[in-house]
C-alpha cells in the first residue's frame, strides 16, 4: 500500500516569507532615501557603548572618533564626537551608493543567491522534505541578513528612526535564525534522524532556538544599556558565541551520522549526500580562514582582496546542489576526494601562516599578511608531499569506507578472477562494494548468483555486460545507484574488463567440471570392465578350473581300479582345460588385441577385414602414424573392427575403406562403404554405443552419416593427448 505524503511545510513557507519581507523592506529604504557616505556594518568594533566609532575612507573623509550624536537635515548631516566636535557629511544619492556596495561585494551575494536558489528548487522539487525545507530557512536567512549586511546602515540613523531596528534584526535575528537553521539541516538532511526529530515543534526549537536566546539575552541588555549603540554591541558579541556553539554542533551531529551511516545502499547514498555538503562545507570554511579570517585577526590585513571572499562559497553552493539532486553523486566521488585533500592543505596551511607569524613576532620582525602567507605557502608545499598520500587514505576511508578507491577495488578483483578457484559470490559482493551498487547478479550456468545490497532504491536500472567467450545468456548484470545516476566511462571500460574475466573464469569452471565427468565416465568405464572381467573370471574360467581339479582327483582314484574309465575322465580334463585357455584369451583379447602385438595396426586390420564375405577391404594408413599411445591405439582398432563388423552384417556393401592419418595431434579414422546407408527409422545398439563411448573416454568423438555418393561415413577423432587427471 503506498503511504500518503507529508503536507506542505508551511511553517517553513511562512518563515521564509518573513525573512524575504524584512530584507526587502529595508533594500527599498535604502534605495529610497538619501543618505552619508558613513554606513556601518554590523561588526562589534563599529558599535560601541556610549555611540560608534569611525574611521576615515576614502571617499569620505572624516577624523578618527567615537560620534555620540546625529542631527539630520533636509541635505546634510551634523555628527557629534564625544569630544564635543562637530563633522557635516552632505546626502549622497542612495541608488548610486548602494550599487557601488553591491557590486564591490559582488562575489559574497552572488554565493547567497546561488544557495538559496538551489535550496528553493530543492523545496519546491519536495515541499514535504524536512531536510530540505531546513536549508531553504537556512539559505533566505543568509541571503536577506547578507544584503542588509552589504548595504549597510547610514550613521544618521543609528541613534534615531526605525531603520536601525530593521538593520538590527536583519544582520542579527535573522543571521541567528541562519545557523539555527544550520543545526536542524545537520539532523533533518538527508533524511531525519529520528521521527521524534521531524516534528514540528522539535523542528521549529531547533531551528529558532538560537533566536529566541538572542531576544532573551538581548531584551536583557536593553533593560541595563537602554542606549541602541551599547545593545548592537553587546548582541553582536552575543549572536557571535551563539553561533559558535551552533556551528560546533552541526559539525558534531554531522559527523556523527556520517561515521555511524552503514553499509545497506540506502544509507551509502544520504551517506554520500552529507558527505557532499560537509566537505564541500569544510573546504569552503578552510579557505575563508586561511586567506581571510586567520591572517586578519594575526596581522590586520588577508592575503587575498577582501571583495573576492564570496568565491570559496560557490564550493559549498556546488556541492549542495549535488547532494540535493542527487546529479553524478557518485560518478563524482574522485572529485569529493580532492576536495577533502584540498582542504586537509588548507587547514596545514592555516597553521603555517599562524607558525610563521609567531616566529616572526618573536623575532620583532614585521611582514604583510602577503609576505607571512607566500612563506606559510612554501612550508606547506614542502609538507605536502609527504602527508599528500596520508591524506589521501583518509579521504578514501572517509569516502570509499576504506583506503581504496573502487577501481582499486575492481583491479584487486581482477587479480581474484585470475586464481584457480574462484568465489563468484563474493565477486558480486566486491562489485556492490566498489560502486555502492544496489544489486549485482552474475547469470552463466552452472553459475548463478546475485548480491543485494540492502534495500531497494528508487528508479534503479540495470546495465547488462555480456560474459566474453561463453553462451549468449551469459551476463554480469549490475544495477545503477538511482534516478539519473549512470556509470562514468571509467567504471564502465572497468566493468567491462571485469566481466571478461569473469567470463574466462566461468569457462574455466566449466572445463573443470567437463573434466570432473569425463573422469566420472572414465571410472565408470573401468569399473563396468573389472565387472564383466570378475563376471567371466568367477562364472566360466574358475569353475571349469574347478571342475578340472575335481575330474583329476577321480582320474587319479581310477588308475588303480578302472584304468579305462580313467581315460575317458582325462580326455574331458583335457577338452575342459583347452576350452579354459580359449576364455583366458578372449579376456587377453578383451583387455588387448593380441594382433596388434604380434602384427601391428596394418596387418591386423588387413586380416580381419579378408574374413568379411563379398566386400572388398582397401586399408590405407599413413606411414606417419608412427607408434601411437597405447590408449589410441586400441581404441582406434576396436572402433575400426567394430565398423568393419557393421558393414559385414548389415550395409550389403561390394567396396569399403579404411583410412587413418594424424592431423594437428589427432589420428583420424575414416570407414567409408558403398551399401544401402543408414536406414530412416534406426536404434543405436550395443557395437555403435560402444564406438561412441571409445571415443569418448579418451576426449574424442565419434560420428555416423550418410556417405555423399550413397552408403555410410563413419568419422572418428582420437587426441593423442589423453588425460589421466
Amino acid at each position: 500500500m503506498k503511504r500518503p505524503s507529508a503536507a506542505m511545510q508551511w511553517d517553513v513557507a511562512v518563515v521564509t516569507v518573513l525573512m524575504l519581507v524584512i530584507g526587502g523592506i529595508f533594500m527599498t529604504w535604502r534605495v529610497l532615501t538619501a543618505s552619508s557616505c558613513l554606513v556601518l556594518r554590523p561588526s562589534a568594533d563599529a558599535w560601541l557603548i556610549e555611540g560608534i566609532q569611525v574611521r576615515s575612507a576614502p571617499g569620505c573623509e572624516l577624523a578618527d572618533g567615537t560620534v555620540v550624536d546625529s542631527q539630520l537635515n533636509s541635505d546634510n548631516v551634523m555628527l557629534t564626537y564625544a569630544d564635543g566636535n562637530l563633522a557635516d557629511l552632505a546626502l549622497q544619492d542612495s541608488p548610486v551608493q548602494l550599487l557601488s556596495r553591491l557590486l564591490v561585494n559582488g562575489w559574497t551575494l552572488g554565493f547567497v543567491v546561488g544557495l538559496f536558489i538551489i535550496c528553493a528548487i530543492g523545496f519546491a522539487r519536495r515541499p514535504s522534505d524536512r531536510g530540505s525545507g531546513a536549508f531553504l530557512v537556512f539559505s533566505t536567512a543568509l541571503l536577506s541578513s547578507t544584503f542588509i549586511t552589504v548595504a549597510g546602515l547610514p550613521a544618521e540613523e543609528t541613534f534615531n528612526g526605525w531603520a536601525r531596528w530593521v538593520f538590527l534584526l536583519g544582520t542579527q535575528g535573522v543571521f541567528a535564525v541562519a545557523w539555527g537553521a544550520a543545526l536542524a539541516t545537520a539532523v533533518l538532511f538527508p533524511s531525519s534522524l529520528s521521527p521524534t526529530a521531524a516534528r514540528g515543534m522539535n523542528r521549529m526549537l531547533m531551528g529558532g532556538g538560537q533566536l529566541v536566546i538572542w531576544t532573551v539575552l538581548s531584551g536583557v541588555i536593553l533593560m541595563t544599556h537602554p542606549r541602541f549603540t551599547a545593545l548592537f554591541h553587546f548582541s553582536t558579541q552575543t549572536n557571535s558565541v551563539l553561533t559558535a556553539f551552533s556551528l560546533a554542533a552541526t559539525l558534531v551531529v554531522a559527523f556523527v551520522r556520517i561515521s555511524r551511516m552503514g553499509d545497506t545502499t540506502t544509507e551509502l547514498a544520504s551517506r554520500q549526500q552529507l558527505l557532499w555538503v560537509g566537505v564541500s562545507g569544510a573546504a569552503t570554511t578552510m579557505a575563508l580562514l586561511a586567506l581571510w579570517i586567520v591572517p586578519t585577526a594575526l596581522v590586520g590585513d588577508s592575503v587575498a582582496p577582501s571583495e573576492l571572499i564570496g568565491i570559496p562559497g560557490f564550493i559549498f553552493v556546488a556541492g549542495l546542489a549535488i547532494a540535493t539532486f542527487r546529479w553524478r553523486m557518485f560518478e563524482l566521488e574522485w572529485l569529493l576526494v580532492k576536495v577533502l585533500v584540498l582542504t586537509g592543505l588548507l587547514l596545514l596551511a592555516v597553521a603555517a601562516f599562524d607558525l610563521v607569524v609567531w616566529l616572526v613576532r618573536m623575532a620583532g620582525l614585521r611582514f604583510t599578511a602577503l609576505e607571512a602567507g607566500l612563506i606559510a605557502v612554501v612550508i606547506t608545499t614542502v609538507a605536502a608531499v609527504p602527508l599528500r598520500n596520508v591524506l589521501e587514505r583518509v579521504a578514501n576511508w572517509a569516502i570509499y569506507r576504506g583506503q581504496q578507491t573502487p577501481y582499486q577495488v575492481l583491479s584487486q578483483l581482477s587479480e581474484h578472477l585470475a586464481r584457480r578457484s574462484v568465489d563468484f559470490a563474493t565477486v558480486a559482493a566486491d562489485i556492490a562494494r566498489a560502486l555502492h551498487t544496489p544489486r549485482v547478479r552474475i547469470t552463466a550456468p552452472p553459475v548463478r548468483v546475485s548480491h543485494v545490497s540492502g534495500f531497494p532504491v528508487r528508479a534503479s536500472r540495470s546495465v547488462v555486460f555480456p560474459l566474453e567467450g561463453g553462451d549468449p545468456a551469459d551476463e554480469l548484470v549490475v544495477w545503477t545507484r538511482g534516478l539519473d545516476d549512470h556509470f562514468t566511462s571509467a567504471e564502465l571500460h572497468l566493468l567491462h574488463t571485469v566481466s571478461s574475466q569473469i567470463g574466462a573464469a566461468v569457462a574455466h569452471r566449466r572445463l573443470g567440471d567437463q573434466l570432473i565427468r569425463s573422469h566420472e565416465q572414465l571410472l565408470h568405464s573401468r569399473e563396468e570392465e573389472r565387472k564383466a572381467l570378475r563376471r567371466v573370471l568367477h562364472d566360466d574360467v574358475a569353475p571349469t578350473l574347478a571342475g578340472i581339479s575335481l575330474e583329476a582327483e577321480t582320474a587319479r582314484r581310477l588308475l588303480i581300479r578302472d584304468p579305462g574309465s580313467a581315460e575317458s575322465v582325462l580326455q574331458n580334463i583335457s577338452h575342459e582345460a583347452v576350452a579354459a585357455s580359449g576364455q583366458v584369451r578372449e579376456l587377453s583379447y578383451d583387455l588387448r588385441p593380441a594382433a596388434l602385438d604380434q602384427k601391428g595396426m596394418v596387418p591386423a586390420l588387413t586380416d580381419f577385414a579378408a574374413r568379411l564375405e563379398g566386400v572388398e577391404v582397401v586399408v590405407d594408413v599413413n606411414d606417419e602414424l608412427g607408434e601411437l599411445p597405447a590408449a589410441v591405439e586400441v581404441a582406434a582398432f576396436r572402433i575400426a573392427i567394430e565398423a568393419l563388423t557393421n558393414v559385414g552384417r548389415h550395409a550389403r556393401a561390394t567396396h569399403c575403406q579404411v583410412c587413418m592419418s594424424l592431423q594437428d595431434d589427432q589420428l583420424h579414422v575414416v570407414v567409408a562403404d558403398d551399401g544401402v546407408g543408414l536406414p530412416a527409422l534406426r536404434r543405436e545398439g550395443v557395437g555403435m554405443a560402444s564406438m561412441h563411448e571409445r571415443a569418448t573416454e579418451l576426449g574424442g568423438s565419434c560420428q555416423v552419416g550418410e556417405r555423399t555418393g550413397g552408403g555410410t561415413l563413419v568419422a572418428v577423432r582420437l587426441p593423442l593427448e589423453v588425460s589421466h587427471d
